[in-house]
């Protein structure tokens, strides 16, 4: 989902669950590649482990177990919204997205 999160940049209730492929060397996690923030910046950030980076240490490449990031499975993306994720502004349907959460005010069509 990001290629580099700098200092001072943060993320927040957000999730990646496109298919990762890894074009060249380097780092490479499931939800940031390179995260240069202060700890704390990166709060109820998800990625699916089911899509390329399976390994639930690596959420950013550069720093295993980065605080703030968690890998689920597709199941747990698609059976429930994440912890963090605000129902009034999240949902989550089995039928709508494929099940994953979607932003109430932005519903996929």
């Amino acid at each position: 989902m990001v290629g580099k999160n700098y200092i001072g940049g943060q993320i927040r209730t957000s999730y990646a669950a496109g298919e990762i492929t890894i074009k060249s060397v380097g780092d490479a996690g499931g939800l940031i590649g390179e995260d240069d923030s202060a700890v704390g910046n990166v709060q109820s950030a998800y990625w699916d482990l089911d899509m390329g980076i399976n390994n639930p240490s690596q959420g950013a490449g550069n720093i295993a177990n980065d605080p703030g990031i968690t890998g689920l499975t597709t199941q747990q993306l698609q059976s429930a919204l994440p912890t963090g994720f605000d129902p009034k502004i999240w949902a989550s349907n089995p039928n709508i997205n494929n099940g994953y959460p979607y932003l109430l005010a932005n519903p996929p069509q």
